[in-house]
């Protein structure tokens, strides 16, 4: 080719050139940035893959019952197997002082090192952003000019670039805003040379540490349940014990007075065989007969109440008794109090299942103890056999019904006994309805006696009162 046509073709030659280079230099930023796009999504993927593993596994101890110290020591394996380029430290922050508790290390010499401590009051910067709880992220510590002030504490420990992450305490209640949520630690990420914190992998670090934050927290807040769930326990114990002592101490001082009562009983007793030796005096011995029996049944009222305290600290609930235990009892100190044989009158009690408190079960049980003993004293004179009959059960869920009723003579003027019922004229029959009332109940009775034309005779109480239990519900 001749020079003249070279010189004409290159005018036209040389923009063509340019312009292809100016289009794949375009190709290569293109191809760069699609390739560092394509790696920081590959890292992304990675940086998931590993967040998942390692939540995965802080569950599955959680689920296992582990520790708080124990989940963090496994945390920190998991971590240290995948991150195996960097220190992993668990430390907590104590006056100022950021201490290492635990700690998971790759074994090359580099990242050999003494037990980590910083003074973070020494630099302002960190000190503030870990009391705000945000992460400290260090690239270089020897181009950070704010860590001018712990820079040879950090070279000394072999520490080049550094990533603090505080576990933060969740707030059970919105704080004020100059007061900050406690932190329970911190997890410390370094390394013996500069490395840049890319935004995925700091993303990821926050994400574990405060997945672990949160299951550190819920194991010290079970923890504190726990203590007090334990402190509960001991004070009730302890309550238990209190109330066993005074129902035993109540019972123990009206035994005291059940005793004194038995003593006067005994020198009215020795008076009345004085006077049959001497003087014979009928209306003297009348009343002292009158008085010694007044004392009996002081003593067997005083006894009534004294076994509702024996019971109920005999058993294991102190707020309630076992009635058909505690009328069996009372039955039995009846008939030993009254010389009653068992083969001549028989008493018989139909009480399952039956638990009263304290303040009914007092009053039941005085009631019974006057009926019982009205019977034993007055239905079946002159050793006359028959049978006493103590019903307690619950009609529907809201009232008792108790029945105590015999086969005895019965009361004269029968007829006029439900009307004169408030105004009768013997102790016993008044303490029977002023207890019904206290128990906020009523009353009702019946008697026969035997004649010509009633084939049957006895006396039957019927006494209807409120459960204390549905009450106290209501």
């Amino acid at each position: 080719m001749s020079q003249s046509k070279l010189a004409t073709l290159l005018p036209t030659v040389n923009p063509t050139i340019d312009a292809l280079q100016t289009q794949l230099a375009t190709l290569k930023r293109q191809l760069t940035q699609e390739t560092l796009h394509r790696q920081q999504v590959e890292s992304s993927l990675r940086e998931s893959q590993i967040c998942l593993r390692i939540l995965s596994s802080i569950s599955k101890s959680t689920a296992a019952g582990l520790s708080a110290e124990a989940v963090i020591s496994q945390t920190l394996e998991q971590m240290g197997h995948y991150f195996k380029d960097r220190r992993i430290t668990y430390a907590v922050i104590e006056q100022g002082i950021l201490q290492e508790k635990s700690a998971i290390s790759p074994s090359e010499p580099d990242f050999q090192r003494p037990t980590f401590r910083l003074n973070l009051t020494q630099t302002t910067h960190c000190w503030q952003r870990l009391h705000r709880h945000q992460a400290i992220i260090i690239e270089d510590v020897q181009q950070d000019p704010m860590l001018e002030a712990i820079a040879h504490d950090l070279s000394a420990q072999q520490i080049r670039s550094l990533l603090i992450m505080p576990l933060q305490v969740m707030p059970l209640q919105v704080l004020p805003p100059q007061q900050l949520a406690p932190t329970l630690g911190v997890l410390c990420f370094d390394m013996p040379h500069a490395h840049p914190w890319s935004p995925y992998e700091v993303a990821t670090l926050a994400e574990i540490v405060d997945y672990l934050a949160v299951v550190i927290q819920e194991y010290l807040a079970q923890q504190d349940r726990q203590k007090a769930e334990a402190k509960i326990y001991a004070s009730l114990k302890e309550k238990e014990v209190l109330l066993k002592e005074i129902h035993h101490r109540v019972k123990n001082n009206l035994q005291v007075v059940s005793s004194l009562l038995k003593l006067q009983s005994g020198h009215l007793k020795n008076a009345q065989e004085t006077i049959q030796e001497k003087t014979q005096d009928t209306a003297a011995l009348n009343r002292i007969h009158l008085s010694i029996d007044a004392f009996k049944d002081s003593q067997n009222r005083i006894r009534a109440m004294a076994l509702v305290h024996e019971k109920l600290y005999q058993s294991d609930d102190l707020a309630r008794a076992d009635f058909g235990s505690y009328v069996s009892s009372l039955v039995q100190d009846l008939l030993r109090s009254y010389h009653t044989p068992t083969e001549s009158v028989q008493i018989r009690s139909a009480i399952h299942e039956v638990y009263l408190s304290l303040d009914q079960a007092i009053p039941c049980g005085l009631i019974i103890n006057e009926l019982v003993s009205n019977a034993l004293k007055h239905a079946f004179p002159e050793g006359l056999a028959g049978e006493i009959d103590i019903q307690l059960y619950p009609d529907g869920e809201e009232q008792y019904i108790l029945i105590v009723q015999d086969n005895g003579v019965g009361f004269k003027h029968s007829d006029r006994l439900q009307d004169h019922l408030q105004q009768a004229s013997t102790l016993g029959l008044q303490l029977v309805y002023s207890l019904t009332q206290q128990l906020g109940g009523t009353v009702s009775c019946q008697s026969f006696c035997q004649s010509s034309c009633q084939r049957h005779s006895g006396t039957s109480f019927r006494i209807r009162f409120a459960n204390s239990s549905v009450q106290e519900k209501g």
